[in-house]
């Protein structure tokens, strides 16, 4: 019986560099379409993890009848946390006796302190408390004179409000706290606090606080503190101030309709 042999060839150098062509093609298309499909994955993700937040400590509020302790405190030493990426549109304000009391009342009694800057384990999203995990983060207690972040209503803070549906009036004090490892949050009714990464390369965690954040709102439209702290957001810190989820989704349409021209 004859057998027949089958004789396998490589490719010609002239199919070779066809494939080679191809390839290089695809590669382009491929790089000029990762950088969008990035950033919008990176805008869903946030618009998603807002909520879950939100929702999360409105649960930790009706289970505890409180809301949570150890939020990180983003005013360090009159001034605020330097780790936060630039125009983040916050700014100090230093708790009087009746604010300081609506905080209390809404259960808020301590807040975990941030170092500016440190070595070790110090790191400005994932450990910002000092320079060992070894040593439980320190706290600040919630009292007259404590210096707590609020939305900058004046220094562009206003636009960030709107954006997360809040009322623009600037004698309103809104209170801002991050939300980190400290949070009693987390352990409780949340795993692991998520991490604000931004459509930018230039915000990333190992150089700014990508965490997201609470807003409570302290005093009404005439300036009066209000009896108890009221929580109304959550928004993700980055450079240009807070952002919320109708942000974010705006963002993913522009950047959805700029790929599709």
């Amino acid at each position: 019986m004859l057998r027949t042999r089958r004789v396998s060839r490589g490719l010609t150098l002239m199919e070779l560099l066809i494939v080679l062509t191809i390839l290089v093609a695809v590669a382009g298309i491929m790089v000029s379409v990762f950088p969008s499909f990035l950033t919008k994955s990176h805008t869903a993700t946030c618009a998603a993890n807002i909520p879950e937040i939100a929702k999360s400590i409105q649960m930790f509020e009706t289970q505890y009848m409180r809301y949570p302790n150890g939020m990180d405190n983003l005013a360090v030493g009159g001034s605020i946390f330097g780790s936060l990426a630039a125009d983040h549109h916050l700014t100090t304000h230093a708790l009087t006796a009746e604010t300081a009391a609506a905080l209390s009342a809404a259960g808020i009694n301590s807040m975990a302190t941030l170092t500016d800057s440190g070595s070790g384990d110090w790191h400005p999203t994932f450990f910002p408390y000092g320079n060992s995990k070894e040593t439980p983060p320190s706290t600040a207690s919630v009292a007259e004179g404590t210096d707590v972040a609020m939305i900058d209503m004046a220094g562009g803070g206003a636009a960030n409000a709107a954006g997360l549906g809040l009322d623009v009036d600037p004698d309103i004090v809104y209170a801002v706290f991050g939300l980190g490892t400290a949070c009693e949050l987390f352990g409780k009714l949340a795993m692991e606090p998520p991490v604000h990464f931004s459509d930018s390369m230039d915000d990333n965690p190992n150089d700014y606080y990508m965490r997201f954040a609470a807003v409570f709102q302290l005093t009404d439209g005439d300036g009066d503190p209000l009896p108890k702290a009221k929580f109304v957001g959550v928004g993700a810190l980055h450079s240009g101030g807070l952002e919320g989820v109708g942000d974010h989704t705006e963002a993913w349409w522009a950047d959805h309709a700029a790929a599709q021209e």
